[in-house]
């Protein structure tokens, strides 16, 4: 089983606004499964999750699919392959099964957690790393930090450079432009 996380990420400051998305982690930053899962909108998930369906059912041979414009996916009943359209990494494969449940996980991430509940999230998140920031560094040539709420199992993944560690955890949060989706 492909381990990952589940939670959300903001971006760095472009001058304009931090871009906060909800998506899975995996430990490969150039993960095809992230890059063609993380792209998904909720209702083109729940279209996915539908034609996975009627793959392990028999019901259709194959589904293509993609969410993102680097990877695509063929499904059929027992596997899932993965392939780069740039061809930087090689295919990789699946059980179907598990692409199932990682795109269930997204799924419920994006119904369970309201914009109110992420805001909160990431305020917590920055007031944790910026008060400790070398137990949270995961990655220095990023400048990435990850944060796991323990209470939800959820990780917040936020890029800092040093001058954000000044900002009051209001100005940060002002800065934010939501792109979790929301059922609709």
């Amino acid at each position: 089983m492909l381990e990952y996380e589940v939670g959300f990420s903001v971006n760095r400051f472009d001058g304009k606004n931090r871009g906060c998305g909800s998506g899975l982690y995996f430990k490969d930053t150039k993960s095809l499964w992230a890059s063609g899962i993380n792209p998904c909108s909720y209702n083109y998930t729940l279209a996915i999750l539908e034609q996975l369906e009627n793959v392990i059912l028999g019901k259709i041979l194959e589904f293509e699919w993609g969410g993102g414009e680097r990877t695509w996916f063929i499904s059929k009943k027992e596997v899932t392959l993965a392939t780069d359209n740039f061809a930087w990494v090689e295919a990789q494969e699946l059980p179907t099964l598990e692409v199932v449940h990682m795109l269930q996980a997204r799924k419920q991430l994006i119904e369970m957690w309201p914009r109110e509940a992420v805001f909160a999230l990431v305020g917590t998140s920055f007031e944790m790393i910026k008060n400790d920031t070398n137990s949270f560094l995961e990655n220095e040539e990023g400048l990435l930090y990850s944060y796991g709420a323990s209470d939800s199992g959820i990780v917040v993944k936020l890029v800092l450079q040093k001058e954000d560690f000044e900002l009051a955890t209001s100005e940060y949060l002002n800065q934010l432009s939501f792109k979790v989706e929301m059922p609709v």
